[in-house]
């Protein structure tokens, strides 16, 4: 018996590139439709988090009515920190208020704080958020108004005080709340879906 050897040819040769060029392309688009997973890692404070809103507000349609509502308390308690903040600043850095009269409103602001934690606890259990007082709006206005102080970011501070407040985007960007954990959000971004 005898071995014949076999050749290919020219024809069948063309047909096999032919044959993966079209496997290629036809695993480049089923790729396409496949769910991509986006993991972003990085320190505490590093940006993922504002990262992650830009995503929301780029490519998934950005924030309900119900969400930019719930991120009112957010914005509210970021200022009365912030401010709690600099006053607590102020004092270990022995910057002097220029007006003495501040002493009075700096109680105001602690106390907004303990009442701000408590408040943070009742909304995280589906309360809603009740405005700020007329004696907070004042406090925080007046200490604004102060020399010592000013040299911050509460620009906005009347527009956000004012009972039917609505955050914009801007304001949603510009918050912070410290998450852990894992978040998990879908968008899609030129015919891709994220995870």
């Amino acid at each position: 018996m005898g071995s014949c050897e076999s050749v290919e040819s020219k024809a069948s040769r063309e047909a096999a590139i032919i044959s993966k060029k079209i496997d290629k392309d036809l695993e480049r688009k089923s790729n396409g439709n496949m769910e991509q997973k986006l993991l972003l890692l990085g320190p505490g404070e590093s940006g993922k988090s504002t990262c992650l809103k830009q995503l929301k507000i780029m490519h998934a349609n950005g924030y309900s009515e119900q969400e930019i509502q719930e991120k009112k308390f957010v914005v509210y308690m970021n200022i009365v920190q912030s401010m709690a903040a600099l006053l607590d600043a102020m004092e270990t850095l022995g910057v002097p208020f220029d007006n003495n009269s501040m002493e009075a409103l700096r109680q105001v602001v602690a106390m907004a704080t303990i009442h701000g934690k408590l408040v943070r606890k009742v909304y995280a259990s589906g309360c809603e958020f009740i405005d700020w007082g007329p004696e907070l709006r004042s406090a925080v206005r007046e200490l604004w108004a102060d020399g010592g102080v000013r040299k911050t970011f509460f620009n906005d501070l009347d527009r956000i005080s004012k009972k039917n407040y609505k955050p914009s985007i801007q304001d949603i960007l510009h918050t912070r709340v410290p998450t852990s954990g894992v978040v998990q959000f879908y968008f899609t971004m030129k015919g891709i879906n994220f995870e």
